[in-house]
């Protein structure tokens, strides 16, 4: 009996072995639909680019962070983590706060990138009360912390574009994350474009950021003082961006002449989406950089049927495609179709394809 005990309990361990696995739920860039895959298996790494897993199979993976829509760590305290992101879907910001604090509180001290997801979750939860109106101090203390802390996470990109965004918005300039993307694309850019390319488009947003709050706070004599230096800023991107962000780049430059002269810039957009080819996710960027000039201009008609294109027909991009909808329950709104608003809305939430996009979390506090 005593030898069956032991045999049965060393089962126990070895099932637990089995199924203790890391899990990361990803896009499937085969998939037209939009479709997600499932790999189980051991974390060994994680950087600005990638997620290596180590398959139950023996097959490693080296999974891009873009695709990536959640990633569930072994060791979890489920309890806990499971009650955060209920809150977390439900908007429940202050809830979920105090859930991912308990469940910081009770992840391993072995459990690193847990332990670092969960500061991360933190720091967004930070940043959702900011964007409910809290004040912003908070947010950007805790984003600036996780960045010195975690400058090669498979999140820093993500943190860099909150912090920047939230260090804008306080009228304080993000010469820090500029430099430090700069730095970012430096180590990874040569051997990962998409790093390269995330870094320049992010580096790139900051101006617009910048160009588009002085429109709104000063008016175009405002904007139109800075489009000319922001111009200079975009052509020192362009000059070493890959050419496949190339034709978005460009776009955003426009962007800024459109604050000069609008006429010449329109024509420069149109003759930019033809000669964009095939390239869905280029096309979608001229189409998203000229409707937020239009929506900037209360051109709402116009805006809208920009949106439109990259919601309906380019929407290869999950973050484009996501910024479209957002955008679109405004413009449908001054339209004064509230109907269209709200199912742009409903289908921005519940896209699963969507998920944890910054543009979602937004909409979550319309």
């Amino acid at each position: 009996m005593y030898r069956l005990c032991i045999a049965f309990g060393l089962c126990l361990v070895c099932a637990s072995a089995t199924w203790a696995q890391d899990r990361v739920s990803f896009l499937d860039r085969a998939s037209k639909t939009g479709g997600t895959l499932l790999r189980s298996g051991s974390i060994v790494s994680e950087d600005p680019g990638k997620v290596t897993l180590n398959g139950g199979d023996g097959r490693r993976s080296d999974i891009p962070v873009t695709d990536i829509v959640e990633v569930i760590y072994d060791g979890e305290p489920q309890v806990e983590l499971n009650a955060a992101r209920a809150a977390e879907r439900e908007r429940k910001i202050d809830a979920a706060l105090a859930g991912y604090q308990e469940a910081m509180k009770k992840a391993g001290a072995d459990k690193k990138l847990l332990r670092r997801h969960l500061e991360y979750n933190i720091a967004e939860m930070r940043t959702a009360q900011a964007d409910a109106g809290t004040n912003p101090t908070q947010a950007i203390e805790a984003l600036r912390a996780f960045a010195k802390s975690h400058p090669e996470s498979r999140q820093i990109i993500s943190c860099y574009d909150q912090l920047g965004r939230w260090l804008i918005a306080s009228a304080q300039s993000p010469k820090e994350i500029m430099d430090a993307l700069a730095q970012l694309r430096s180590k990874y850019g040569t051997d990962n474009k998409e790093v390269a390319a995330r870094c320049d488009l992010l580096r790139s947003d900051f101006v617009l950021q910048d160009l588009q709050q002085t429109y709104q706070k000063e008016g175009k004599a405002g904007a139109k003082a800075k489009a000319e230096p922001h111009s200079k800023a975009l052509a020192e991107i362009i000059t070493i961006a890959d050419r496949t962000v190339q034709p978005d780049l460009l776009a955003r430059q426009t962007f800024c002449q459109a604050f000069v002269d609008a006429a010449p810039a329109l024509a420069a957009w149109e003759t930019q989406l033809k000669n964009s080819s095939d390239d869905q996710h280029s096309k979608a960027a001229i189409h998203l950089i000229r409707a937020d000039y239009q929506r900037l201009q209360q051109n709402y008609k116009e805006a809208m049927w920009d949106y439109l294109w990259v919601d309906t027909v380019y929407f290869a991009d999950r973050v484009q495609q996501a910024k479209a909808l957002y955008h679109l329950i405004e413009v449908f709104d001054k339209l004064g179709d509230s109907a269209k608003s709200r199912d742009c809305k409903e289908r921005l939430l519940s896209d699963a394809r969507l998920r944890d996009t910054r543009y979602q979390k937004l909409a979550l506090g319309k």
